[in-house]
Parts: structure tokens; sequence; C-alpha cells
């Protein structure tokens, strides 16, 4: 019977099992949808260091939820499929405090909404050089009774050994049964009446509370569950180390506890790590390896030495094992001294999972928070599974980690770092293994760790698994559209099991008996296998709530259900089959590679897992892009099915038409001789297709795409030559080949004289032949000469082997000799230059009026029959300096305009005349030479003297020019000479007048040319120059008159422009440096000073400036008004020497009597309307200004 289950309710999502982390079976895990955390105590580095706390939730689907704080919403927050979403908890909101207390306020509650997929959580607490971290447990997995963990705290009163409670029903009762220091303690009771209430305790300084055992109340809340945290809120592992971290993780309750566990050492530090084993029973032997049995009874613990190596921890009764990293300073045997670490590392614990509790597929979340710098994770596996171990379905590269087998237990380890590529950037990974896994996560940085179980499958009394029925064999995951059966694994043979399957209420009811299970034992439990008897095929892909109650046996049990039924429900999801698809093209060529690419892909875009390849032909392949070559034509029908990471597979078909390849072969003319053209014609036949591309491979590194192509051959030799053609669909022909024999050329050359010069009529040339014949042997060589000479008829070729010829012009001939050995010619050619005699010839310019003084110019007129001139040489004066000559290598063509060379003879004074004899020797070749010899008659020079003059200031008077005449050269008088000889001179220049007179004023300051002229009877002139430098003269500026008071100095700021300034005040009276610009000048009466500014060339410019001197105010204190012309007024003495003073008289009542302002009028001791003022005594205030104070008092008036 088969029962197909469609689709009838919306909003379901997803593809794969809602349990995707853990598969059918694990149904209670790490899991969930409800979880709770605390903040608990923390004690941070400083006061202002307060701890953080994040949680991390991470899922395999895009789910949402909301987070509760003290049972008021928080916050919302969504996750994206196998991503982290990241949730800051307020420390001002959640944070416990330190100090023992309950709370209703204070518990964090994470929820997945109704319709969305369960997710993983983990809470990370984290300060300044602190760090704790723990995977969170969903409610499901609560117990009723757990062993405190953690480690004894010391140093300081701060360090405390801390537990939280958070219940979850209302009214929870839990009884807490001390032991401090391994030793039973008191038994406290506790009552948290609210859902989510929190209660926390923290230790004495101190004392060590591990094993501390805390249960539901057994009469007032039998059956009730809580959950429960514990750690330290500060600890330094081992006592004396000189760093510490807090401890905290979530723990498992007693009912999940085993007897079999792993210990892996945390990568990185050397020295190992703590063990810590709480028993929960009476008469607990533990071994760890080969060491000797441990005893312990129920509540105690063991503390191991340090282990270094891989253990199995084996008991015959259920323990919890936790596992702690040390202090940095003591972790590493390289970490030696105070502060001078290079492993890092700090103390966290981690609990252990039993070997039992494995997860298949999770996805865990690895910390870089609070400087983690490495970061690793440890996964223990059966050794037969280790190579289905992948991450993010892609097997661990071998270069960064492998499986180790654990001695002989079949169990092997892998101590992964995540912290490297290709692991490096991703905060999230999904690991997954097919017969399940233990795993942890954590981290190291420099005084900071953090770790915690990466993910568990907790024991159930009832779980579920998915049967395929093509292979019998468990499978992760339900296939839409494909028949499978579910097993049911009971710790019971129930009679009765009742299963609804969703999709639309599709539900059965199965009547059993004992003899429908198979019992297995595993890890010293029994437990009830049975397949329900019905294949289930869904027909609808989506996620299924699976709702199962079975029915229980007779049981004393309090806390059994009244109903006598064990309800269980089971999220599952329905898988898409994959897509199948591939590319390949429609045609392809027999004897020729097909490459097939896979382009299928999961339903929910998961990776495709397993390919199989049927291409038509019996052949198959696995791989995923696999290539094939077909040996015969015809259409075939290729077949892909692929299975998805999940498990779900599906097929598809193309056909694929293999063609026929194309024939071809070639023929070559022959013979094929060295470096010439050797000719190719093809014959090409195709079945299936146009030819359209020719291969050609000559054999010698060349190639060709030409149809017929022609190929020249460098080497002589045998070269096999190779010919493939395509078609229009892709096919090529199988390859032809030909040898091809090149022979070689003979080697043509030839010699003859090179210095042919044509002085007689007729001039007889003779030729050497040099050919070279490859091998030596001349036989059947013929020869062949053009001698180029077309005029001379017959006699112009000729077939000996050395011949000569006569040749009556001189001119270029193109010899060519043309020899030819075994079907192969070559042709050798040389040019053969014949000179011509040359006829020199050279005309001198102006030469009846030829100075000493000045170049004289020769122009070459020499002639050649034929040719160039290639070279002329000069003998200026051939009878005097016979030996010196000038070469010109590079005359001019005779068809441009007449070179000139220009030679300058020395300079002479007397006698008047002087004659010279000129040879030119030209040259057609070095062997083919002609000259001429000339004289030419050179005038003598006026010998002239132009006095020097000395540099000048501009304002200097104008002075006058000389120069001096000598020599046998006469003239007519000049009255601006000076000596015997007479001629005709000039003066010229900027400021030179016609008289010979230089004024530099006219010329103006700079370096100026005087140039002097003098031209002889005989028409030879002399230009004499020299430089005349007119200086400048100095600017000075001695600053504007000034005003002082009588008793002050003033700085005179005077300014002056020019190189090297000399400076002079006149007069140097009350000053205090007469030389320099800037005097201080201390003057008692009134003065003018002058500053003389002289350059170092001698130029000088002054300027003048007046100090005014106010001399002190002197003021009478009385005056007689009384008209006898004595001091009838108030006279003010030196008061009218300050422009615009002021002058004010008070009487006694403080009425101004009398006001001056400017030039003050002495005052006569009467008011300004004339009235005359009483004798008597009255204030008066003088404001003389120009800086000097103002000057109060009284006067008296007596008369």
């Amino acid at each position: 019977m088969i029962l197909t289950i469609q689709r009838s309710v919306l909003g379901l999502i997803g593809t794969m099992l809602i349990f995707s982390f853990q598969g059918f079976a694990q149904d209670v895990s790490n899991v969930g949808r409800d979880f709770w955390a605390v903040f608990p105590s923390h004690v941070p580095t400083g006061k202002d260091k307060l701890a953080k706390m994040k949680l991390f939730i991470t899922s395999t689907k895009h789910t949402k939820g909301e987070i509760k704080i003290g049972g008021i919403k928080y916050k919302n927050f969504k996750v994206e499929a196998t991503k982290i979403t990241e949730v800051d908890i307020p420390y001002n909101m959640a944070n416990l405090g330190d100090i023992t207390t309950q709370s209703d306020t204070k518990g964090i509650q994470i929820l997945v909404d109704d319709a969305d997929p369960p997710i993983v959580a983990y809470a990370h607490i984290y300060a300044n050089a602190r760090s704790e971290a723990t995977l969170l447990l969903p409610v499901e997995s609560y117990g009723s009774a757990y062993y405190a963990m953690g480690w004894k705290p010391t140093r300081g009163t701060d360090a405390r050994f801390v537990f939280n409670v958070v219940a979850i029903t209302e009214t929870t009762t839990v009884n807490i049964h001390m032991r401090i220091d391994n030793r039973p303690g008191p038994i406290e009771k506790v009552v948290l009446n609210q859902i989510g209430q929190v209660y926390q305790f923290v230790g004495e300084a101190g004392k060590d509370y591990t094993g501390t055992y805390i249960e539901a109340d057994p009469i007032t809340s039998l059956c009730k569950t809580f959950a429960l945290f514990s750690g330290d809120n500060l600890v330094y592992i081992p006592e004396g180390a000189d760093t510490g971290d807090p401890l905290l993780q979530q723990l498992y309750a007693t009912n999940y506890w085993g007897k079999t566990y792993a210990y892996v050492p945390f990568k990185g530090p050397d020295k190992g790590n703590y063990l810590r084993i709480i028993a929960m029973a009476d008469g607990t032997e533990v071994t760890i390896g080969n060491r000797p049995k441990i005893d312990l009874n129920k509540g105690e613990f063991y503390t191991s030495d340090l282990l270094t190596t891989t253990e199995i921890i084996q008991a015959n009764k259920p323990i919890s094992v936790a596992q702690f990293a040390l202090s940095q300073g003591y972790a590493d045997s390289k970490n030696s001294g105070a502060f001078r670490y290079s492993e890092p590392s700090d103390p966290d614990m981690v609990m252990l999972n039993p070997i039992e509790s494995k997860t298949k597929n999770i996805t865990v979340f690895s910390s870089t928070k609070e400087n983690i710098k490495k970061r690793f994770i440890n996964i223990i596996l059966e050794g037969k599974d280790a190579s289905t171990f992948k991450i993010g379905g892609i097997p661990v590269p071998t270069a960064n980690a492998t499986f180790t087998p654990i001695g002989t237990s079949g169990y092997s380890y892998m101590q992964l770092n995540v912290g490297e590529p290709p692991y490096r950037n991703q905060s999230s990974l999904n690991l997954t293994a097919q017969g399940g896994f233990n795993a942890i996560c954590y981290g190291f940085g420099d005084f900071e760790s953090y770790g915690y179980s990466a993910g568990t499958h907790l024991s159930t009394d009832v779980s579920l698994d998915v049967i395929d029925l093509v292979t019998g064999a468990d499978v992760p995951v339900v296939c839409k559209d494909r028949a499978f059966r579910f097993k049911l694994s009971l710790n019971f043979p129930s009679t009765e099991v009742y299963c609804d399957w969703g999709m639309g209420g599709a539900s059965r009811t199965y009547t059993l008996t004992k003899d429908d299970y198979i019992s297995v034992a595993k890890n010293g439990k029994t437990y009830y296998i049975c397949t329900l008897p019905e294949d289930i095929v869904y027909g609808t892909s989506g996620s299924q709530k699976i709702k199962i109650k079975v029915k229980l046996p007779p049981s004393e049990d309090q806390c059994a259900p009244p109903s006598g039924y064990k309800y269980f429900e089971q999220d599952i999801q329905v898988q898409d089959p994959p897509k199948a698809k591939f590319k390949v093209v429609s045609e392809a060529c027999v004897h020729q590679e097909v490459a097939f690419t896979n382009e299928s892909m999961g339903a929910d875009g998961s990776p495709i897992k397993e390919w199989l390849w049927d291409f038509g032909d019996t052949n198959f392949s696995t791989d995923k892009n696999p290539k094939h070559t077909y040996d015969a034509t015809g259409p075939y029908t290729v077949r892909l099915a692929v299975k998805s990471s999940q498990g779900c597979s599906s097929f598809v078909e193309q056909v694929v038409r293999v063609l026929a390849e194309p024939r071809a072969s070639f023929t070559c003319n022959t013979p094929v001789c060295q470096n010439s053209l050797a000719e190719f014609i093809g014959t090409f036949v195709s079945a299936d297709g146009l030819i359209t591309h020719w291969d050609w491979n000559f054999g010698d590194g060349h190639t060709s795409s030409d149809q017929f192509p022609t190929h020249r051959y460098v080497n002589v030799g045998t070269y096999t030559v190779r010919l493939t053609v395509e078609t229009d669909k892709g096919c090529k022909s199988p390859v032809f080949t030909e040898n091809i024999v090149v022979k070689p050329f003979p080697q043509v050359d030839f010699k003859f004289p090179e210095d042919l010069c044509l002085k007689d009529p007729t001039l007889t040339v003779p030729f050497t032949n040099e050919t070279i014949i490859p091998g030596g042997n001349k036989a059947g060589s013929t020869y062949l000469w053009d001698f180029g000479d077309s005029g001379s008829g017959a006699a112009n070729e000729s077939s000996q082997e050395n011949p000569s010829h006569d040749y009556s012009k001189p001119g270029n001939y193109t010899v060519k000799l043309t020899v030819t050995h075994d079907g192969c010619t070559q042709q050798a050619e040389h040019s053969v230059l014949i000179h011509a005699k040359p006829k020199p010839d050279f005309g001198v310019l102006n030469e009846n009026q030829l100075c000493s003084s000045e170049p004289v110019v020769f122009e070459d007129k020499t002639f050649s029959s034929f040719g160039e001139i290639s070279r002329i040489d000069w003998y200026f004066d051939d009878v005097h300096y016979p030996a010196v000559r000038v070469e010109d290598h590079k005359p001019h063509l005779r068809s441009d305009p007449l070179k000139q060379y220009v030679h300058t003879y020395p300079v002479f004074y007397a006698p008047l005349t002087k004659t010279v004899t000129v040879k030119m020797v030209a040259y057609t070749a070095d062997f083919c030479v002609g000259e001429v010899t000339k004289t030419v008659e050179l005038r003598a020079v006026p010998d002239v003297i132009f006095d020097a003059i000395s540099s000048i200031c501009v304002d200097a008077v104008p002075t006058s020019l000389v120069a001096y005449v000598s020599g046998a050269v006469t003239g007519s008088a000049v009255s601006s000479l000076t000596g015997s000889v007479t001629g005709t001179g000039q003066f010229s220049g900027k400021g030179v007048s016609i008289q010979g007179v230089f004024n530099p004023a006219v010329a103006g300051v700079g370096t100026h040319t005087l140039t002097y002229t003098f031209t002889g009877a005989n028409s030879c002139s002399v230009v004499k120059t020299q430089m005349i430098t007119v200086h400048p003269l100095p600017k000075v500026n001695a600053g504007g008159d000034r005003v002082i008071l009588q008793g002050e100095h003033i700085r005179l700021e005077a300014t002056a422009h020019g190189d090297h300034l000399a400076y002079k005040w006149t007069p140097a009276t009350d000053l205090d440096h007469d030389n320099i610009l800037h005097p201080i000048a201390s003057p008692h009466r009134n003065i003018t000073y002058t500053l003389l500014v002289t350059s170092k060339e001698g130029c000088t410019s002054k300027d003048d400036i007046f100090i005014k001197v106010l001399p002190e105010i002197e003021v009478p204190s009385v005056f007689t008004p009384n008209g006898d012309g004595i001091n009838d007024v108030w006279v003010i003495k030196n008061l009218d020497l300050y422009e615009g003073a002021i002058v004010d008289i008070f009487n006694r009542y403080g009425d101004v009597v009398f006001h001056s302002e400017g030039h003050y009028i002495p005052w006569d001791g009467k008011m300004k309307n004339g009235e005359i003022l009483p004798v008597g005594a009255y204030h008066y205030i003088i404001n003389p200004k120009h800086r000097r104070k103002i000057i109060s008092g009284t006067v008296s008036i007596i008369r």
C-alpha cells in the first residue's frame, strides 16, 4: 500500500527537514524554537569596562522571531539561511549584578515565530580582555536535575563561583544541595513563581561549588523542568596564574549524561588541558585512556592532571565532563616570563557531549569578538565516517587538516583551524557527516578565550527515521514523489501508534505487536525499532508537522501522561528533487572528445552530491563535468541522473548526433629547392557538412590554413607534412602525412678587382667564380654570365666558369652569374664600378680685391665624365707649406651648386702685396686622381690700436676716445687720429659723438660696444672694438622729516639700493654712528642730516632729513596783569612751538574762564568777554600734543 499525500495547507517554507541540522532521529537537540539565556555576574577589568552581551542566531532556513527580556518584548530578529544574526543585549536591562539575587525582569527569551523554521543560538559575553560563550539549548531539552560545574575562584574577593536557574513554568521550587570544595554543604530551597524568573547564586570568595546538585522539588514541582547556567565570574587557571577570564556554560540535565566521551586538547598551547568529571551515582568508576581507574560517588568530582594527548573517557555509570583551558602564561612552554607570551590562551570551560550524542548536520558560529586571533573546531567521529565529513558541502582540504585515529577506539579526531583560508572570512560554518559527529568551537586571543559545544543530539524516548525503499538505507531527507517508510525508535514496544502525516490531515493508526519490533542495545540502553507498514509518497514539497501518539505500557512513573499516551511532534520538509540539467553540443564528431557541462542544482540552490552519466554507447561516468569520445556515428541518447546533498534525485536526457569525419590527402610539386616555393594540391572528401578549415603543418614549425598553400623551406632536409581538415560541423579528419625532400641551392658568388679606373680606351676585367656546390660535386653544373655591357653585343655573355670582359666606357655595370645544379638554380650579382679620371678646376671670388684680414673663398669647378668626385685635397700655400692640406671627403654632387671652401691667411701690414700658390687634387676613387695649381695675390691691411677706456659712472663728464694707425698702407689724414699713418677713420657706438666723445649719460647704464673703423688707400679696412661699462648711481632716501621731544632719540629709517654700498652721515653731531644706514639720532635742537651713499664702483648719491626738536614747556605759576607793562600776561615758554596745543583755565567752581587751541596767545587775566577776573588761584590744563604729557596745575593772578 502506498499512501500518497498532497499539499493542502499554505505558509510552508523550505525544502529540507526543519531539523536539517540533525536529521529525523535527532528530535531533541540544540535546534529549537524557544530558548532562555542569562547575563550573569561578570568581573570587568575596570569600572569603565562593563561587559557586553551578544546573541548569535543562525538557521539553515530563512526565519524570524523575537527577543524578550523580563517577559517584555525587546526586539524582533530575522535570520538569512546559513547566515549569522547578531543581537546586542543591553547591560542595564539584563545583567544580574554580582550578588546572589532573584529577578523576574532579567530573563532573556528567544522565540521563533510559529510558522518559521527553528534556529541555533549562542550567547557571548565579553569586555576588555574578558570573554565567555555558551551554546544555548531549547526548552524541550531542559531537565529537572543538574550538577553545577566550574572552577575554584582565587585571587581577590571579586572572583566568585556563579550559577543561574531559569524557570520555564510557574511556581517552580528547586532544591539546591550545596557542595563546597568537593564536600557536602547545606540544602537551600528557592521558589520561582513566574515563567522566566531567574535565581542567581554567587558563592563565597575562594569557594568551589562544583558538584552542587540542583533539582526540582519532588513534592511541589514534580516533573517540572528548568534551565541551569554555571561557571565563574572570574577565574585563574591554575591557581596563581596572572591572567583570568570568566566561565559560562548552559549545562545538560542529568538525563542526557553519557558513559563515553572523547577528549581532544585545544589546538595551540602545548601544555594541555584539565578535565573535571562529576558522578551522579555512587559507585561510579571512570577511566581516562590507560590511566588508573577513578572511583566517585554521587556529586563528587575529579580534576585531572594536564592532559596533552587525545583520550577516550569511559565510565560504568553516567557522568558529566568539562574541559578547561589555561591562563596564557601557563598554557604553553614558550610563554615564559611575565607577559612574554607567544601562544594565546586564557581560562575557559567547555561541556563535552557523550560520544553517542552525535549530530549529523549543524551550522556553528565561530566568533572573533574581543580580539580573538585564533579560531578552531575539534571534530570527533567514527573513523568509517571520516571521508563523509564536509564543511559547506565540501570536504576539508588535506592541506588544512586530516582525521587522526584515537588509538584503537574506532574513533578519529580533527583539529581544524577556521581562522585560515578557506574559512577565515566565514563566521558561520555548516558541518555534516553521514554517521554523525561531536564538535566544539573555541578561540584564543592575547589573554582571551571562548569555547562551547558546536551542537548536540540529546537522547530521547522517541525518534523517527526515514527509510529509502530503493536502497533500504536510512536517508536524511524526504523527497517529493519518492516512496519511503518511517522507522520508529522507542524505549519500549508500544502496541498502538497513531501517525498524522500532515498535508491535509492524512493519518493512520497502527496496531503492533512485540514481533513487529527489533530490539537494539546501545550505550547501555535497549531501544525497540519498528518500520511502519506503509509506503509514504509526498506529492508536494514543503514543511509538514508529523504528529505521533504512542501508547505507553503500564507504569508507576508519576510523570507519565495520565492519558496513557505519549505525544511526539516533529517538523519535516519535503525536498523537491534537484533540477537535472546539462549543456552539450547537439552534434558531435566521431573520434573527437565531447564536453558535457553539468548545470544541475538543488531545488533550493543546494549543491549536487552525485552525478551518473549514461552516454548511450554502454559507457558511463560519475564525474561532474565529464568528457567522452564516440567511436561510431549515429544518434545517442545521453542521460544525466543527479542526487542532491539531501539525497533526492532526478534525471534529464538529450540526444547527441555523432557525425562522420572528413578525409584529406595532398601532392607537392618537385623538385623542392631550399628557399623556393613548394606548391601543395589537396584532395578533400566530407560526408557530413562542408569542409571549411584546412590545417597544414609543414614540419618546420610553420603552418597554414589555406586550402592550397605554398611554402618556402629555409633549410634543406626531409620534412613530414601533416594535413587535417575540419567541416562546418566541427569534425576533423584523420591526419594525412607525406615526406617532402628539400634540396639545396648552389651557393653562387664571384669576385673581381675593385681598383678599376678607365685611363686607356679599354679596360680588361677578369672574373673569378667562387660558387660552392653542396656536397662538393660540380659535375653537371652549368654557368651563365651577364657582364651588364649590352653595347658589347655577343661578348656580353659567357658560359665559361672563370671569364674576363673588356669595358670601353666608365660606368656602373651589374654583372650576374647564374648557376644550375640538381635542378635548383641560383643567381648572384655584383655591381662593377669603372671610374673615370677627373679634371680638377677652381675659381677665386673677388680675386682682385683680397685683403689679408679677410677670408678667401674658393669654388670647386672640377669635372667628371662619370660618377661623382669622392674626395678633394687643398694645398692653400703649396710653396711655403707643401705638407699642409685640407681634405674634403664629401664634395658636392656635380649637379649641385658649386661648393665653396673658405681659407683665412695670416694678416700682414707690409709689404703692400704677397703672392701664394694654391694646388687642388681631385679623386673619383683613391686610385683615380687629377690635380691643378693656381696663384693668388693678397693685400696688406693697416695696423690700428684703439686705447681702452675704464668703466665710468653714469653722471661722469664725457671723455674723448683715442686710436693709432701704422704700417705700409696710406690714406687721407683724419684729425681724430694720432700717429704718422693717414687714412679714413670713424668712431661709433651708443653715446659716441661724431667727434669721438663718449657721454655716459647718453649711453645709459649698462655695458656698451665702442667701435673704430679705419679704411686704407688700398681699400682694406680694419675694425677695432672695446667694451665699456656705465655704472648706475645708488638710490638713497634719507626718510621723511621727523619731530621729536627734547631728550628723545630716534632711529633714522633711511633706505638705499645698490651693491656693496658705503654710508656717510653729516654732520655726525648727536649720532651713535655716522657710517651705517640706520643710526640712532639724539639731537638737542633742530638739525638737518645729509646721507651720502657710495657704490663699490665709486658712484655716489645723497639725500637730507630734517629733525625738529621740541623743548620742554616752562609754565609760570603767577603773573600780574595790572597794566604796568611788566608780567601783564601769562607767557608759557616754548608752547608756541607745539602746533595744535590746547590750554584750558578754570576758576574754583570748575568753570572755563579761558580756552586756547592752536597758536597760543598769552592770557591777560580776563574772560573771553573782556571781564577782568579777580585775583586768586586758577587751575589750568595744558595739552601740548606731540606725545608730550598733559600739564596741569594752578596759576595765581596778583594785581
